[in-house]
């Protein structure tokens, strides 16, 4: 039930509100790891996000690809819950073919579907994958909504799910038959799924590997580019209106499922780019939330930190009333909720 009043009430709040998103926001930042519950986008602005982004690559370790013991991302995926926010999760998984990461384009997909003599080590990791949703659960025993992200990215050639490593007929069947094991074979019954695409040049494109409105919740996808500066922010709009136009017309949410600038070198992005970009939509009033890359290190960091010259611009773009942080957000998993932001 709270999964259905997560998802309603995200619907709800597309109509007037954004939600900001920060991936591994509370696992790592720019000078510390870990802790407890330290964040970069807190220290900078008094507020933590509304979305918090996992990744459960490498899900039969005891570490994620990123170092994030799994241990302590279900401690914090709890408190993120308790505290109001949503968690949002993508799978990078390795390559069952070679041994390889994700980004081993060895072709897989064939070899891990039914028939497939790979099928058997592949319901392994889905397996490791139900256990971490089943064991995502509050003090009470109940458990905590998920939004599930993966094989993301696959009208791009850069992973083993992409475009050049499996038809569209195989990644259908490889999103539906995952989809179901997970829903129907592993009784998991508190997640979400988000279909996201990389850069896409109309609605056809967009939906080429589109398994179907029975298998996706989200319609999202990942722009790092035509987000950049205002040259290129007609691309930005053209896609952003695709993606609201289908989560109207399949009764659907849509959301930027990764963004962001790397380094953040232009120090009034938030405001002149995100959220000029935003506010330049014909509609946004089925996009629920956006949501930033890590803050691994100085070159690679998409929220400010401490003492960076974008901190101020971001403090102003929190504050805007089109941007929701956590405190912003009514109870995001009642039946009923007042999504006017204080």
């Amino acid at each position: 039930a709270e999964t259905q009043n997560l998802y309603n009430n995200l619907k709800e709040l597309a109509k007037t509100n954004i939600l900001f998103g920060h991936q591994d926001a509370v696992a790592y930042g720019i000078g510390w790891k870990g802790g407890d519950f330290n964040s970069d986008v807190y220290m900078v602005s008094g507020d933590y996000p509304a979305f918090f982004g996992w990744d459960i690559g490498h899900i039969d370790s005891t570490m994620n690809l990123d170092s994030v013991p799994f241990i302590d991302m279900k401690r914090w995926i709890k408190e993120v819950y308790n505290r109001g926010g949503i968690n949002t999760i993508g799978w990078h998984g390795i390559n069952l073919a070679s041994g390889g990461s994700s980004w081993d384009t060895s072709r897989v997909v064939n070899h891990i579907l039914p028939g497939g003599k790979l099928n058997k080590e592949f319901n392994a990791q889905l397996d490791n994958v139900a256990e971490f949703f089943n064991e995502c659960i509050t003090e009470e025993g109940g458990k905590i909504p998920i939004i599930f992200r993966p094989f993301h990215e696959h009208n791009g050639s850069w992973f083993w799910w992409g475009n050049e490593s499996c038809s569209n007929e195989e990644y259908k069947k490889l999103w539906i038959y995952t989809h179901n094991y997970l829903l129907k074979n592993k009784g998991v019954n508190n997640v979400l799924f988000s279909y996201s695409t990389d850069a896409f040049t109309g609605r056809e494109d967009y939906l080429s590997r589109y398994p179907g409105d029975e298998y996706v919740d989200f319609l999202g996808w990942d722009d790092y580019k035509s987000i950049r500066t205002k040259d290129t922010r007609q691309v930005f709009l053209d896609r952003i209106a695709v993606i609201n136009e289908l989560a109207k017309e399949k009764n659907k949410v849509g959301c930027l499922s990764e963004t962001g600038y790397e380094t953040l070198s232009k120090s009034d992005w938030f405001t002149q780019e995100l959220l000029g970009g935003l506010k330049a939509a014909p509609a946004t009033d089925h996009i629920a939330y956006l949501l930033v890359w890590r803050n691994a290190w100085k070159s690679h960091h998409y929220a400010p930190y401490p003492g960076h010259p974008s901190a101020n611009d971001f403090i102003t773009f929190k504050q805007d009333s089109m941007i929701m942080f956590l405190s912003d957000l009514p109870n995001m998993y009642n039946d009923q909720i007042n999504i006017k932001k204080q």
